[in-house]
Formats: structure tokens, C-alpha cells, sequence
């Protein structure tokens, strides 16, 4: 069916606290005659039957339209009589049906708390003005319902009649883009006028179209799995254009999201985090359940009613399931803006309360503006090291195409329609510092206008919008982050840390050090390397312990000094201060680097680095290798016996390093590593042992390049001094011999007494690296000893555990016997 002829279902949810004992208000509602007075639309009520438990009765209601005239409908309802509340089922014109129900929950300060959600099914063209009325019809039988249970006298009801043209406008306005979008795809020969005729109606028709909030609970058809029954809840309750990169799934999508989010984030365990248009409360949801970023306080803000309540009791649910002690969570129903009428705002600049992180997934681009909303969360912000992460939308350039398509659509406000550039510089211009933005809307809008388009023809005209959009407005979907180089700590007492970044060859990693861990390492350098470093620490002031923690162009300045103290190290052009043991532990290298000797246990990251630092020991020991020969040739037996020696210890441990190495990549084998990877790595480690025993053959087997200094040592010895040196009649009896005589072999026949001796040489060198490698091996046997004995020790004590606990129940068990043997 075409879509203004389709049925579409909404949820509306309303809430009211009311002054009166709950078994008083509950018996009012559970009066037909109460109950069907309140709604101000009512003319009058007809029973059709006189069951208390299930009464039916015709309604009929007077609505005023546009003004003018009124209407007169009429309809059944059911009423159904339940323990805590009241459910009404009704039957309306045109398809409209109506499922209500109210429900009374005591408070602690012995009030109560009426809640009234309503599911409306209509077509799609009366969809809302159907809404719009039943919310202003309901909001005013709750506050009437509230003067009955309170007594309350002279009140002046707001009149809940609703012109029929709110509707009417909207309806036209849905028609009218529709029409203007087919115009502008189709393939016909449709004027431009028309289709700018078009354009131009349904700009006018959402202009009268008053609607403060553009999202229900339309969500929960799309977090649907493949497979799952249509009549089943959905498992997840997400609420985004996720990133769908590597799946297709829109609740894994929207997962995706939040969870790239909280990654840029930092979120970590412990943070007080504000949560800002969290939906139905998927992303609380989130936060609270992963035990690694779970925070001891978390606070959301929406502005629509049904995500607000169905936020709370999902919440509520969770918190019961967590051990204790139990993050702190606050919940606030408003606009994401703080106005001067919302005392409890969390952005109140009054309230005491700051925090560590701010999140904005998917929203902000809607906040009114967006700007007013970074500049009450910068000031809700903790002092140092606080981050806001939003998941938001800006534009290659805010051209005229994005300016219309956004205001037609109303997707945003026109001050949140800026370009990328814009964005980064408003934050900056507010106060923030190192903003990062990352452009990721290439994982983000075509995977989601992919997903609508199989959701049906409303979301498959959505997604054309969507599409529309990102092609020919320019919009971008990108992550922004702000990042401050410092933050107080308050354990073990207040203090500053400062942020260092350390970039490796393959990766990178982050330590926070205090300025006293500055000025040790300063003294350190000094006394291991015997003078001061390049550069000087930025002094203390007076004072500081007052005013350090507080002032922020200190720290500031202080940031940029100790980071000028780091460059100047690393940037020296002697090495002795950066390959110092003070320094590297500083910056926490892992001790591979330290020169304490190779690790054992690998990450894909960390082999590598490995690898890494072994091609560049074999270019050392090759430039070694290159600087003996030179010297030999000119004649510097000294520098050449030096330059050769310095390349055997650097080649000495080059092997059980290898083969460490080589133990590491089977440990990542079994740890889940791709085929295709595990087999590059291997040629890897190949080629560096093809490296090691080309080095070896050119540092144990002498030059045999003719050179004019050892002339003499190379040539022939005679055959006569050969015989009398193997010769078995020496003059001298041999009195003793240790082992068998030596014999002649084919591998040494063709060598002079220098070319048996480095033979000779070689053999024991193989001998050393096999014992080496044995080492090795058995090193690796003895840490597996004792992995196992440590691991039989934590059985030991398991067994030990189950033991007691089986005494315990056996006694349990015997203790029962007796008393069922006095029973008997």
C-alpha cells in the first residue's frame, strides 16, 4: 500500500506525581465514571455492559477544528480492571486503535506516581494529529485527576482541544516531500518548477508543523534480528546511524558506534561520566555492564518522556543485577541546553557536580544550539584531564543544498550546519585544546541508508534522504574529541599528572608522571651519566603547593617546559641520557629495551618490535665487519682486531634471541594468529637467520683477499715442517696422550695451520650456539615447570576449598537428619 495508506504504530508515554495515597488514586481510576470524566474531549458515555472486569462503553468525543467548527466521533473502549492500575483498549474510525494503560506506583515520601503510555495505530497521514491530541487529551486528565485525589479546588485546566490543522499540516507536509523527492529521482520529464513548487509546499507545511521532538519509539522495529518474531521485544533498544564496518547487522552497527566513542573517549573504570541523549538507554546500558569502563557515577539526560521512564526501569534492572558497591545513576528529563527554569540541570553552573567525561552519541547536531551546549559542558568539565567525545554531523562546506535539505527535513538547526574546519575552530574558540576530529562517514551513511532500504518503502524514502544528504549536501559524519594534557588526581592526595605519549616503531603507548617523577629522573641522568641533561626542568614556584593544583597557566606552562625537557633528551646528539636505564624506565620500555636481555612472551606488537631491533643489530654488526676490513687494508692491526671483536659480542647473542623469537611466533600461532600472517612472520625470522650465518662465516673465517701485510702468513709451509709436526717419530717419546691420535680428514687436507686453526675455530663457535640454543630450551622448560607448579598449586588450593565446602554441606546434611529423625 502506498505510504500516506500505510498503518504505523507510536508510543506515548506521560508521567505524574500526585499528592495522595496510592489506594485512593487507584480507586478513582478504577472508576468507569471518574475515569471516562477526566479526558476534557469527552461529551458523553453510553455502557454496554455492567461487568466491573470488563466493561465496554461508547464514547463520544467533540474536537475542535482549526477553530472554526467542532467534530463529533464516536468509539468503543474496554476498560480492564488490574491490580495496580487500569487498561483501556479502543476501537476507533479508519483503522485507529488505542491501547492505554495507567498504572499507580507509591513513592517513598508516601505520594504516588501515575504513569499513562499509550500505543496508537493509525495510517501514516493521521498519524500526527492522533499523537498531538492524545498527549495534550491525557496530559490534562492526569493533572485533573490529580485535583480529585487532592482536593484541590479552582484550578484552571488547560483546554486539551487541538485544531485539526496541526495535523492536517503535517500530514500535508509528509505528502508533499514525498511527491518532491519522487520528482526530484524519478526519471520523467517533470518540469523544475513543479518540483521546486513542491519543495517549496512542503517547506511551508513543516514551517506550521509545531513538533518538539522527532524520535518515539519507532527504534525498537529496527533492533529486530534476523529471524526474531515480529511480536517479541528486541533484545537491544539502540538508537543511531552506526558504523557498519564489518557487519550489516544494525544493532552490532549501532554498538560499533558507541563503542568507538567510548574508546576516543578513554573511558576507563572509576570515570564520573555524563551521558547526553542516551535514548531509551542502550549506551547506559553499555557502561554499566562492561566491568572494565563501568564508572562510579553516571548521569543521563533526555528530553522525551518514553526514553526518560523506559530508561530509568532498564536501568533500575541492571543496577539490582551488579555486585556491590553500585555506580551512582541520575537521570534528568530536558532539553540537553540548561535554562535558567531547570534548577536540577546537570549543567547547571551552580550544581557542585563535574565531570570526567562527557558523551554526545549521535545527537548534538540537534541540541539548540550545539554551541550553547559545548560551552556549558566545558564549564561542567573536571579542572584537568577531563575528554568530551561526541558522535556528530558537520559538512565538507555549508553550502545552500545542506542549508535547505536540513531545514525542509528539519535534521538540525541552522547554526549546527558548519564545515568541518568551522567545527574544530568553534571548540577551540570556546576554550578547548587539542581537538581531535576523525572523518568516518564513509563506515557510517552508506551502510545505514543500506539497512533502511530493506525496512520497507517509508524507510527506503528515509534512506534516499539519507543519501541525499551525505552526496550532494556534503554532510560527514565524524568523531570529535577534546583532549587535555593534564588532570588532578586526589589519591593518595591532590596532585598533578602530566600526560606522555611515546611513539615506537609500531606502536604507541601512554604514561602519566607526576612533577616530583621529574625532577628524580633529572637527579638520576645526572649522577648515572655524570653531568645534567641538555635541557633543565621548569623550576618550582613559590607556593606551588597552594596554587599549582588550581592555577591553569601554570600548568599550562609547566606542560609545555617538561615536554621541551623530553624533546631536548631524545633530540641530544649524544645518546648517553635517552639510552640511559633511568630514562627508559621513565617512559616504561619494556625491558627488552633496557639491555637486561630479551623477553620471553610476545604481542603481535611487541615481536615486532623485536624483529625490528634485530635487523638493526645485524646492520651494526655488518657496519662493524666493514670497518675492520678498511682498517686491515691501511695497515691498523689494532683498530681491525677491536672493530672485529666489537662485532663478535654484538653477534654472540644474537642467536638465543633468534630463537626466542621464534618461540614468541608460536605462542602468537596458538593464541589465534591468521595463517597468512604466521607464514610471512616466519620468512621473516628465516631471513634473519640467513643474516646471522652469513655474519657468522665473515667474522670467524679469515679474509682470503690477497693483501701485501700478510703475505707471509699466507704462504705454503713446507712439506718438511708439516711431516715433523705430524710425524709419530719425534725424538722425544710422547709419555702421555689424551684422546686419539690426530688424523688427517678430507676437510682439512687442502688447509695451511691459519686455515685449521679457524676451522677449528668455527666448530667451537657452532658448539657454543648449540649450547646456546640447548640453554635456551632448557630455560624454557624450567619457566614451564614452574607455570605448571604454580598452576597445581591454585588446583591444590581449589580442592582444598570444594573440601571444607564439602564438609560444610555434609555437616549441613547431617544436622538435618537428626532433626528429621526427631520429626519422624
Amino acid at each position: 500500500m502506498f505510504w500516506p495508506f500505510t498503518s504505523v504504530q507510536r508510543e506515548v508515554h506521560l508521567a505524574k506525581v500526585i499528592n495522595a495515597p496510592p489506594n485512593k488514586v487507584l480507586a478513582l481510576l478504577q472508576d468507569p465514571n471518574v475515569l471516562l470524566s477526566l479526558s476534557p474531549l469527552i461529551v458523553s458515555v453510553t455502557p454496554d455492559s455492567t461487568e466491573v472486569s470488563n466493561s465496554t462503553y461508547t464514547v463520544t468525543e467533540k474536537i475542535s477544528v482549526g477553530g472554526i467548527f467542532n467534530l463529533h466521533t464516536q468509539f468503543k473502549c474496554q476498560l480492564y480492571m488490574i491490580e495496580d492500575g487500569v487498561d483501556i483498549g479502543v476501537i476507533g474510525d479508519m483503522g485507529t486503535k488505542l491501547t492505554i494503560q495507567y498504572r499507580v506506583q507509591s513513592t517513598s515520601d508516601g505520594a504516588c506516581e501515575v504513569t499513562d503510555t499509550g500505543v496508537v495505530e493509525s495510517l501514516s497521514l493521521m498519524s500526527p494529529f492522533i499523537l498531538k491530541t492524545f498527549r495534550a487529551a491525557h496530559s490534562s486528565a492526569l493533572e485533573a485527576l490529580a485535583v480529585k485525589a487532592e482536593n484541590r479546588s479552582n484550578i484552571l485546566l488547560r483546554s486539551s482541544s487541538t485544531p485539526f490543522f496541526g495535523g492536517l499540516s503535517a500530514s500535508l507536509a509528509f505528502a508533499g516531500l514525498i511527491v518532491a523527492i519522487l520528482i526530484r529521482f524519478w526519471p520523467t520529464s517533470l518540469s523544475s518548477v513543479s518540483s521546486l513548487l513542491v519543495l517549496l509546499a512542503a517547506l511551508f507545511s513543516f514551517l506550521c508543523w509545531q513538533s518538539k521532538d522527532p524520535y518515539g519509539l519507532f527504534h525498537l522495529s529496527l533492533n529486530k534480528l534476523p529471524g526474531e518474531a515480529t511480536d517479541s521485544s528486541p533484545k537491544t533498544e539502540w538508537l543511531n546511524m552506526g558504523y557498519w564496518k564489518n557487519t550489516n547487522i544494525f544493532p552490532a552497527a549501532c554498538e560499533g558506534l558507541c563503542l568507538k566513542l567510548l574508546s576516543a573517549a578513554q573511558c576507563q573504570q572509576g570515570d564520573h561520566v555524563l551521558d547526553v541523549g542516551h535514548g531509551t538507554g542502550e549506551s547506559l546500558v553499555v557502561l554499566l555492564s562492561r566491568p572494565n569502563i563501568r564508572p562510579i557515577s553516571v548521569t543521563g539526560i533526555t528530553s522525551l518522556p518514553a526514553h526518560h521512564y523506559r530508561s530509568r526501569k532498564r536501568v533500575d534492572k541492571l543496577i539490582a543485577s551488579l555486585p556491590t558497591p553500585t555506580p551512582e545513576v541520575n537521570l534528568f528529563l530536558g532539553d540537553a541546553i540548561f535554562r535558567s527554569s531547570q534548577a536540577g540541570h546537570p549543567l547547571n553552573p551552580s550544581m557542585p557536580r563535574k565531570f570526567n567525561r562527557i558523551l554526545a552519541l549521535d545527537c548534538a547536531y540537534h541540541f539548540n544550539t550545539r554551541q550553547d551546549f559545548l560551552q556549558q559542558a566545558y564549564c561542567k568539565l573536571a579542572t584537568h584531564g577531563a575528554r568530551i567525545a561526541l558522535a556528530d554531523i558537520c559538512f565538507d562546506a555549508a553550502s545552500f543544498d545542506s542549508r535547505l535539505l536540513s531545514l525542509v527535513f528539519r535534521l538540525m538547526p541552522r547554526h549546527n550546519m558548519v564545515s568541518k574546519t568551522h567545527y574544530v575552530t568553534q571548540m577551540k574558540d570556546i576554550g578547548y585544546v587539542d581537538v581531535e576530529l576523525e572523518d568516518i562517514t564513509d563506515d557510517v551513511f552508506p551502510g545505514f541508508a543500506k539497512f533502511l532500504r530493506t525496512q520497507g518503502l517509508g524507510w527506503a524514502l528515509f534512506a534516499t534522504i539519507i543519501e541525499w544528504w551525505h552526496m550532494k549536501a556534503g554532510a560527514r559524519f565524524v568523531i570529535a574529541v577534546y583532549i587535555r594534557g593534564y588532570e588532578g588526581r586526589s589519591d593518595p592526595k591532590p596532585h598533578i599528572v602530566y600526560r606522555i605519549e611515546i611513539q615506537a616503531h609500531v606502536r604507541s603507548w601512554q604514561m602519566w608522571r607526576r612533577y616530583s617523577e621529574f625532577y628524580d629522573l633529572h637527579i638520576e641522568l645526572t649522577k648515572a651519566v655524570g653531568c645534567p641533561p641538555p635541557a633543565s626542568l621548569p623550576p618550582k614556584h613559590k607556593f606551588s603547593f597552594i596554587r599549582s593544583h588550581t592555577d591553569t597557566k601554570l600548568l599550562d606552562e609547566r606542560r609545555l617546559g617538561l615536554e621541551s625537557y623530553l624533546r631536548a633528551i631524545l633530540s641530544a646528539k649524544e645518546d648517553q641520557w635517552r639510552e640511559s636505564f633511568p630514562f627508559r624506565e621513565f617512559l616504561g620500555i619494556p625491558v627488552s629495551r633496557q639491555g637486561v636481555g630479551p623477553p620471553t612472551q610476545f604481542s603481535a606488537a611487541t615481536w615486532l618490535d623485536e624483529h625490528i631491533e634485530l635487523q638493526t643489530r645485524i646492520r651494526t654488526i655488518r657496519a662493524d665487519i666493514n670497518k675492520r676490513d678498511a682498517l686491515s687494508d691501511r695497515g691498523d692491526v689494532g683498530g681491525s682486531h677491536k672493530a672485529n671483536v666489537a662485532a663478535k659480542a654484538k653477534l654472540a647473542g644474537l642467536s638465543t634471541r633468534m630463537l626466542t623469537l621464534e618461540k614468541g611466533l608460536e605462542g602468537l600461532g596458538l593464541s589465534g594468529m591468521s595463517e597468512g600472517e604466521l607464514q610471512r612472520r616466519n620468512d621473516m625470522i628465516a631471513r634473519l637467520r640467513d643474516d646471522h650465518e652469513k655474519l657468522m662465516r665473515m667474522v670467524t673465517v679469515a679474509r682470503q683477499n690477497s693483501r701485501s701485510s700478510a703475505g707471509a702468513l699466507n704462504a705454503p709451509v713446507p712439506e718438511s715442517d708439516r711431516e715433523a709436526l705430524l710425524s709419530t717419530n719425534a725424538a722425544k717419546p710422547v709419555t702421555r696422550v689424551f684422546g686419539a691420535q690426530p688424523k688427517e680428514t678430507e676437510e682439512t687436507r687442502p688447509l695451511d695451520d691459519h686455515g685449521i686453526f679457524a676451522l677449528r675455530q668455527v666448530h667451537m663457535d657452532e658448539q657454543d650456539q648449540q649450547l646456546a640454543e640447548l640453554s635456551a630450551v632448557l630455560r624454557r622448560q624450567k619457566q614451564l615447570g614452574i607455570a605448571i607448579g604454580h598452576e597445581i598449586g591454585s588446583q591444590i588450593e581449589l580442592l582444598d576449598d570444594l573440601s571444607n565446602e564439602v564438609d560444610r554441606v555434609g555437616g549441613k546434611l547431617t544436622a538435618t537428619n537428626r532433626q528429621l529423625n526427631r520429626l519422624g
